[in-house]
């Protein structure tokens, strides 16, 4: 059975308004689900909302409950390609979790598809000490199934001169 059908049989898959995700606090990437310019001009997110009117929404959104809303914890810019599309809905698993599990699945889901660039990794990582999540370098490498040397270096990207960073 595909990740498709394994996702669409899970009892947590539901259709939900694309206006009631709000971002997770813990987003890694620098897109907002609400930033309309950002959605126009990302050439990727075009082409994925392209892929999603030719060929459906593949993969469902993961989310939690927040209120009345849905905090987006893997998925953003599936979320900006049905708005690009003008869809009102949205294939999503919602799951219960922690800030910490949110913030921790949500790190790893764009490592795993390798999409976020070291900036944007170096942000996540720092934000995932700097609220706690993980106390240090040592159980953040280990939670991430990476080197710790390797994360010091992605750390270490974030003291470059700012324009470089920027």
């Amino acid at each position: 059975m595909n990740e498709h059908n394994q996702a669409k049989n899970n009892k947590n898959v539901q259709l939900i308004l694309v206006d009631a995700i709000i971002d997770s606090p813990y987003q890694a990437r620098f897109l907002s689900v609400t930033d309309l310019e950002t959605k126009e001009s990302d050439k990727e997110t075009l082409e994925l909302a392209a892929s999603i009117e030719a060929n459906g929404l593949l993969q469902p959104v993961t989310v939690r409950k927040a209120g009345e809303k849905f905090e987006l914890i893997d998925g953003h810019r599936r979320v900006l390609a049905q708005k690009i599309l003008k869809k009102q809905f949205i294939d999503a698993i919602v799951t219960d979790m922690n800030d910490k599990q949110a913030q921790l699945m949500g790190i790893t889901a764009n490592l795993q598809r390798k999409n976020l660039n070291l900036i944007e990794l170096a942000l996540a990582y720092k934000k995932m000490l700097d609220t706690d999540t993980f106390p240090d370098k040592k159980q953040l490498s280990a939670s991430l199934g990476k080197d710790e040397t390797y994360v010091g270096d992605v750390l270490n990207t974030l003291n470059m001169d700012k324009r470089i960073v920027e």
